[in-house]
């Protein structure tokens, strides 16, 4: 008589059991390891991969859906941030992502994970910061979870949008000769945080407050990129959420090209460049590796181009940058000195599970 087999439930049991830890594949390595070999259904137009998936629920009508989850220690720290201020980059890092879409956000779900020695009033004021979020940005919060956490704090959001006129934009569609234009400052959030967790300090108040501001309170950029899909051919775009060099790596890679930029057109914020030349440190340190800044980073058609600066200072007062093009002759990344000097960018983002943890 046969023993007893335990079911494996589609798992291959064949499979060689390693013994890597998730900091020896890093965060993308993790993602399609996990990810691999999925399958969707017809109306899923865009799965894993993007900052949104894309699900059309009926003939042009599309849906956007995202997720963002925020750990204390991580992502903020409950001793340097308001409760109000955690609550609005909670939403913030979710809204950003339906604007790299070009799309408009409708509702969110939040599950919130907290010790049970929490303090009332930190989540009431917590929610505060959610709900004014969700006001300013015309978004329904209709329901989530609530849980015991053992040690820390987790808020985890999921939000859905759609696109106007059923028009989106994803990492991949970049084209050769590409401009790559990227919206507002880079950087200054990086300083802030550095300044916020102790590590660079800033004797100026006025200085601080605006870095401290850039990293605590965001100001995702929903309406620019509903401007842009509505009325530009925008061949890729996403937001700057782990820093210029690896979000432009990602629209490199998934638009199987390279990508050229120009040192000295990077924006950088005249508070940033004063913080920098105080403590003797290099603002594109910040500006290419440091991340949040939640910016949006565009490719579109030189043409394209001329029409949409012509009409940005009409519609928005923060600036419109062209950093560079897109290259199909080179591969990665290209930076290119203020001396005429080009060299390949080996500059690293933010990624988790990196076994160095640091924004280099």
């Amino acid at each position: 008589m046969g023993g007893y087999a335990a079911p494996t439930h589609g798992r291959d049991v064949d499979k060689k059991i390693t013994s890597k830890q998730v900091a020896d594949v890093g965060e993308f390595g993790l993602i399609k390891l996990l990810t691999e070999g999925l399958s969707y259904d017809a109306q899923t137009i865009v799965g894993v991969g993007d900052d949104c998936a894309v699900y059309e629920v009926s003939k042009g009508h599309y849906l956007l859906a995202t997720c963002d989850m925020l750990i204390d220690g991580v992502h903020f720290s409950r001793k340097t941030a308001s409760p109000f201020l955690i609550g609005c980059k909670a939403l913030a890092c979710s809204l950003s992502d339906i604007a790299a879409m070009g799309g408009r956000p409708l509702f969110a779900l939040i599950s919130l994970g907290l010790p049970e020695t929490t303090a009332e009033e930190f989540a009431q004021d917590l929610y505060v910061g959610i709900r004014s979020m969700c006001r300013d940005y015309h978004v329904s919060l209709v329901g989530g979870d609530t849980v015991r956490s053992p040690e820390r704090v987790v808020i985890d959001v999921s939000m859905i949008g759609d696109c106007p006129k059923g028009k989106y934009v994803l990492r991949s569609g970049a084209k050769p000769g590409d401009a790559i234009v990227v919206t507002g400052y880079l950087g200054s959030s990086a300083a802030g945080l550095e300044i916020v967790s102790g590590k660079q300090s800033e004797s100026d108040a006025e200085r601080r407050s605006e870095l401290i501001e850039a990293h605590l309170a965001p100001e995702p950029r929903c309406a620019h990129g509903v401007f842009l899909v509505e009325n530009f051919e925008i061949h890729s775009m996403m937001d700057v959420s782990d820093g210029l060099a690896g979000d432009l790596g990602h629209i490199c890679e998934q638009s199987k090209l390279g990508a050229r930029i120009h040192a000295d057109k990077i924006p950088i914020s005249e508070t940033l460049k004063a913080f920098c030349d105080s403590a003797a440190l290099n603002p594109l340190k910040y500006a290419l590796a440091g991340g949040e800044d939640y910016e949006l980073l565009f490719t579109l058609a030189p043409a394209e181009l001329e029409r949409l600066t012509s009409r940005w200072p009409d519609m928005f007062e923060i600036p419109l940058t062209h950093i560079g093009e897109m290259d199909a002759n080179i591969k990665g990344i290209h930076i290119i000195s203020a001396g005429r000097r080009e060299r390949p960018l080996d500059a690293q983002s933010y990624e988790h599970f990196r076994k160095s943890r640091e924004r280099e």
